[in-house]
């Protein structure tokens, strides 16, 4: 091989030489700055930054020091500072009353917070002091950093308000599975259900029932003289339905006049009839219904005298009222839906024994004398108003 092969072979052993050598010295520098740095903010004038720069460094050595002069440090912005991957990251405050260092780890999980007060110290006293709590604090991040304070007592010291914590992370959006397909309906070929068909409830029928009549009544008002008649009007009112009762009714009657005459005088008897009567009925069925009844009234008289001999004194017209007592039956028939014919027979009870006479001299000679005890007769038409009907099913 000629001596130029060998000058070019050693030539290019000595260009790779030199490049292994600055890969291997360059290489650990390299990640010395990325993970044995400490970034330091110092808010102080340019001449005791730079004082301050220097014992910095010579007390953290080897690590590198990284200083950026500021205007001033505000300590909720450094403990909410962004991690980094520092060794540490330290905020210093420098003036004429002292200084304060805040020391936090490069996640800003732990640290420290020291005030220094003058004390009439001079600067290169201060600065000394400085870097001592700042080294140590520095060192022990290195080796035990759970020994220091957390940054939310850090906060609490520094007389901050809590940091907020983050808002939760969303739910991951998990898609719904599609739809099953539908399974075949086992009864789908059974035959379709008949209709439903509902029946109203029944409707409960009124407890009560309001029912009227027109009448005719006759009555034996005075023996072999005279019979009280006429037509009138009544209005029931009845008790729940299917029941013995009871029931009560309110009658008015007119009564045609009648006269009554001797040799001396006579009179003319114009009359009406009040009654209210309480009824109960003992038989019920689908076309007759059977009521006994009681109760009272009052009979209106207009007495009405006239002269048969012209010798008499003449007495004037007067108006009388009579109360009187009722007992009777009384027999519904049914003729067609709500509507019956009503037969009734009974009596009156004269309760004072009223008496018509006139006087010749000193005796009272009788003119008309009803009776006591008046038997009476009546037929009427009957229908229901309002309510439940009267009869049985």
């Amino acid at each position: 091989m000629s001596r130029g092969a060998w000058r070019d072979r050693g030539a290019w052993l000595l260009a790779f030489m030199h490049a292994f050598v600055a890969v291997c010295v360059l290489l650990p520098s390299a990640g010395v700055h990325a993970a044995e740095t400490v970034h330091a903010q110092i808010a102080a004038t340019s001449e005791q930054v730079a004082a301050l720069t220097a014992v910095l460094e010579a007390r953290l050595e080897p690590l590198v020091l990284e200083v950026t002069a500021v205007e001033a440090v505000d300590p909720a912005a450094a403990l909410s500072a962004p991690p980094t991957e520092d060794v540490a990251r330290v905020w210093i405050t420098l003036d004429d009353g002292g200084a304060t260092a805040i020391v936090l780890s490069g996640d800003g999980a732990r640290g420290m917070v020291r005030q220094l007060p003058r004390e009439g110290a001079s600067d290169e006293v201060l600065r000394e002091e400085l870097a001592l709590v700042i080294g140590t604090a520095v060192d022990t991040l290195r080796r035990d950093a759970a020994s220091l304070a957390s940054s939310a007592a850090l906060r609490e010291e520094l007389g901050l308000s809590p940091e907020p914590e983050p808002p939760p992370e969303p739910a991951p959006s998990v898609e719904p599975p599609p739809p099953a397909p539908p399974e075949p309906s086992p009864i789908a070929s059974l035959p379709p259900l008949p209709p439903v068909v509902r029946t109203p409830p029944p409707v409960e029928p009124t407890r009560w029932r309001l029912a009227g009549m027109a009448f005719y009544e006759v009555q034996g008002f005075a023996a072999g003289q005279i019979i009280a008649h006429g037509p009138g009007l009544s209005l029931g009112l009845g008790g729940p339905p299917l029941t013995l009762g009871p029931r009560f009714e309110l009658s008015g009657q007119y009564r045609l006049p009648a006269a009554a005459e001797n040799d001396v005088a006579g009179l003319r008897l114009h009359s009406g009839a009040f009654r209210l009567t309480t009824q109960l009925t003992v038989v019920r069925s689908s076309r007759v219904l059977l009521r006994v009844l009681g109760g009272a009234g009052l009979d209106l008289l207009v007495i009405e005298p006239f002269l048969v001999d012209a010798r008499a004194e003449l007495m004037p017209r007067r108006v009388r009222i009579a109360p009187a007592l009722r007992f009777g039956l009384d027999v519904p028939v049914r003729l067609a839906g709500e509507v019956s014919l009503r037969i009734g027979a009974g009596m009156d009870v004269d309760a004072i024994g009223t008496r018509y006479v006139i006087q010749d001299g000193d005796a009272l000679v009788p003119l008309l004398d009803p009776l006591r005890i008046r038997p009476l007769l009546s037929l009427g038409v009957d229908t229901t108003f309002v309510g439940h009907p009267a009869f049985g099913p």
